[in-house]
């Protein structure tokens, strides 16, 4: 609680200190006491209404940990690539003083039970326990003495950039309604604050997913429910703006750096085919340098003079860290740019990329995502010239073509799925001929969206789809590529028809990977991967590589784990955004107190995010400003 500050004394200009006067002579009697009784009710007053508002209406509340990144920021870096100028945030949380001070508590113990080790009578038959305790030391002394985040990696270009120096900053503030669930059921994808069923007096933060009765399934990075009268389990589904809301970054043209192309490090987005094929009238490629001279911008053009569909597409050609420091020798030869192997889409996220004093020191690489991410979004800033012609999207996933195609004469748009005649959903767009448009268009969790300039385009039928009709099998579902077809390897392109037409920007987004483990892997990354593909995602960085670009290893994405959380009544299941890094319902102890949140521990509902850190100066300056409001960072929480 804020302590109240005692009033200094007032100085007149000599600077000794002013007496009170004495009240007014016509002052009728008793009239000074009554005010200052006034004054004293009305603060009581104010402080009642404050307790009564905090109590029962919205809270405060500070987030401490990065477990619901990116949607909401624990303590962390706020940082700006110096090589594409992207920004980003990485976790900061392991330098929060309850973080030291659970290691300094967990080294007392330690220190205790070697003790009484030693001073046992037949110390050596706990000569194990005893290197084993020993260990244990020497890591969290080595802990504390490193435990610092000194680097990050941009989720664009994948530098990895020092950050010793920059701020570290808290977590966002937020506002929690402690009134709404007191009169209406907490709702599927709210962002609920609870005591921690562990320890009351912990506040959590997470994303309810699973309601009373409910059994929810993680499977192949989606949930899966299961009604409390029901026998199948169905896809969970999101609304067009909460979907909109959860999407991922992937990549971005407006930040891709210029010392990459420099070095012929090949773009991601290129004229399909690659290997030069039919491009006459087809895309023309144009760059512009960003101001800095740090990033190049793409720009692509058709006049549509030629028949056919012409295309760009998307592959995942991601620098690693030992990459970014092989460029530094120079620029690569042709053979050398052959030999660079596209990606799958993986759940990467740069919040997790932080390393400490102690993982640099080793050497220890970035964290990566170990995940293959099929849930794609697509978005294109593009100017029609022209009321003519079509523009294509398409999205691949499980090596099929979920496709967008808009007739920009009519303004019409129709979705069609590979495999599935009978699907063709219609739609009416805000295309009105000529102008700019912003397009985006999705296939997340089981369902087709499309948006032009952020509003979402209805359908005459449902944009729902059965995955087992497409793929035979969901089980099945895994990466496809081949000579004919690159699928997977090449999944986001956009296509033209006779169009004339400039896109100007172009974004690959990707949904949020739920991974279904529930042992903790022991303070290793978790995964979804049984065997073979534990060990090739969990070992090296090249089993890793081999794991997301040879799709000889993909069998391995059909082995992967589920795990089912069963609900009672009154019970509900939680997540975090942040699945790699989220102590959430599926890491709680089940013997101790369960996978659940009970209701009455539910506090309420995450509003909006009202302070987000300053940056301590005006906006666009380097005038300082302690405490400047940071206006752009705040927003509703989805």
């Amino acid at each position: 609680m804020a302590r109240l500050k005692r009033k200094p004394p007032q100085h007149g200009s000599s600077g000794r200190p002013v007496r009170a006067k004495a009240a007014p002579s016509h002052q009728a009697p008793g009239s000074s006491a009554r005010n200052i009784r006034e004054t004293i009710e009305s603060i009581v007053i104010a402080f009642v209404l404050a307790f009564l508002f905090r109590t029962f209406e919205a809270e405060a509340f500070v987030i401490p940990t990065g477990s619901m990144a990116p949607t909401l920021q624990g303590m962390h870096k706020d940082v700006e690539c110096p090589q594409c100028d992207a920004r980003y945030q990485a976790s900061a949380s392991i330098e929060a003083e309850d973080e030291i001070e659970r290691n300094r508590l967990e080294l007392q113990q330690v220190e205790t039970e070697l003790r009484r080790i030693e001073s046992a009578p037949n110390r050596v038959a706990f000569y194990r326990e005893e290197a084993a305790l020993r260990s244990r030391t020497d890591g969290l002394r080595h802990r504390a003495a490193y435990d610092q985040v000194v680097t990050a990696t941009c989720p664009m270009c994948r530098y990895t950039m020092s950050v010793v120096e920059r701020p570290t900053y808290n977590g966002d503030r937020i506002l929690v309604n402690k009134l709404l669930y007191d009169v209406k059921a907490p709702r599927r994808w709210e962002v609920v604050v609870f005591k921690f069923p562990g320890d009351a007096k912990m506040n959590y933060i997470k994303r309810l997913v699973g309601l009373p009765g409910e059994t929810v399934r993680i499977d192949q990075g989606d949930l899966f429910i299961k009604a409390p009268d029901g026998n199948e389990f169905h896809i969970a589904r999101k609304s067009p703006r909460l979907t909109r809301a959860t999407l991922q970054d992937v990549h971005d043209t407006q930040y891709q750096p210029a010392f990459l192309a420099e070095r012929n490090w090949p773009s991601r987005w290129q004229v399909w085919p690659p290997d030069g094929r039919d491009r006459t009238g087809g895309w023309l490629v144009g760059t512009a340098v960003g101001a800095a001279a740090r990033d190049v911008a793409q720009t692509f053009r058709i006049a549509g003079a030629t028949p056919g569909t012409h295309w760009i597409r998307y592959q995942h050609l991601v620098p690693s860290a030992q990459d970014w420091d092989a460029l530094e020798g120079g620029p690569l030869t042709p053979d050398q740019v052959a030999q660079i192997r596209p990606q799958l889409i993986t759940d990467f996220c740069a919040y997790n990329t932080w390393t400490t004093r102690d993982q640099a020191h080793y050497h220890m690489p970035p964290r990566g995502g170990l995940h293959w991410v099929g849930d794609l979004m697509v978005v294109a800033d593009v100017v029609v010239r022209a009321a003519r012609g079509h523009l294509l999207l398409d999205l691949v996933e499980g090596g099929k073509h979920f496709q967008c195609d808009i007739d920009l004469a009519t303004a019409a748009a129709t979705l069609t799925i590979q495999g599935l005649d009978d699907f063709a959903a219609r739609g009416s767009t805000p295309l009105g001929g000529p102008g700019h448009y912003r397009l985006g268009f999705a296939n997340v969790n089981d369902q087709l969206f499309l948006w032009v300039n952020r509003s979402p385009v209805q359908f005459d039928r449902p944009t729902t789809y059965d995955a087992s009709a497409v793929f035979g099998d969901r089980h099945q579902i895994r990466p496809r590529s081949s000579s004919e077809d690159a699928g997977d390897l090449a999944p986001v392109g956009v296509g033209a028809q006779e169009a004339n037409l400039e896109i100007n920007r172009l974004q690959v987004l990707r949904d949020v990977y739920y991974i279904a483990d529930q042992s903790g892997a022991g303070g290793q990354p978790i995964s979804d991967y049984d065997g073979k593909g534990r060990e090739m995602a969990g070992r090296t960085q090249e089993g890793l590589a081999r794991l997301l670009s040879d799709p000889t290893a993909w069998d391995v994405f059909t082995q992967r784990r589920h795990a089912d959380f069963p609900l009672a009544d009154d019970q509900f299941f939680v997540l975090g955004d942040n699945s790699a890094f989220s102590k959430d319902g599926r890491l709680w102890p089940l013997e101790q107190f369960g996978h659940y949140v009970e209701r009455q521990l539910l506090i309420g509902k995450a509003m909006f995010v009202y302070w987000p850190h300053s940056w301590n100066r005006i906006p666009g300056t380097s005038i300082p400003l302690p405490y400047f409001p940071n206006f752009a960072d705040m927003k509703v929480v989805r």
